[in-house]
């Protein structure tokens, strides 16, 4: 007896709908007694971000010519923002484009404006402790993203640096 192929495409759709509902309910009973940060990090090194890394594209550095600030030249990949900055990153058609802003001497705090498909969107503020990689925003085709940097007593903020050790 064989089954109809719609029969056999709903089993493979329900099947793969349940190992992935698995899967995530796995992460959310692990991360209950994880601060923020240790969630994060795991996420990032999980072998499901490994699997979906291998699938999609690689996103690829915003080049600093395509990078403006209101606090000085993005071209030597550092700015150093006195009490505020505005980091712009016009449309560009490429696929997929990552801007890295990582503070290095103080901490920063981050609201990002975004025009993505279409639609604006205007980020929470969020504080970036010196060294972290948090402060990362991918742009998709067409997209553009301004960044409004906040450091209380001065900061050197670098544009794309390698990954921290």
């Amino acid at each position: 007896m064989s089954l109809p192929k719609p029969v056999i495409v709903v089993l493979v759709i329900v099947l793969v709908l349940a190992v992935v509902g698995c899967g995530l309910s796995a992460l959310r009973s692990s991360e209950q007694n994880q601060s923020g940060d240790q969630r994060e990090d795991e996420l990032r090194h999980s072998n499901l971000t490994d699997l979906f890394a291998r699938f999609a594209p690689p996103s690829k550095p915003v080049e600093l010519a395509d990078i403006s600030a209101s606090c000085g030249s993005a071209a030597s990949g550092v700015l150093a923002v006195s009490s505020s900055c505005i980091v712009s990153v016009g449309p560009k058609d490429d696929a997929r484009r990552r801007l890295l802003l990582r503070p290095e001497t103080n901490p920063m705090t981050i609201t990002v404006s975004s025009h993505a498909s279409g639609r604006d969107s205007v980020s929470q503020s969020e504080s970036i402790p010196v060294g972290s990689d948090k402060a990362s925003i991918v742009l998709g085709s067409g997209d553009s993203a301004s960044v409004a940097i906040v450091c209380f007593s001065g900061c050197s903020v670098a544009i794309n640096p390698r990954p921290a050790p």
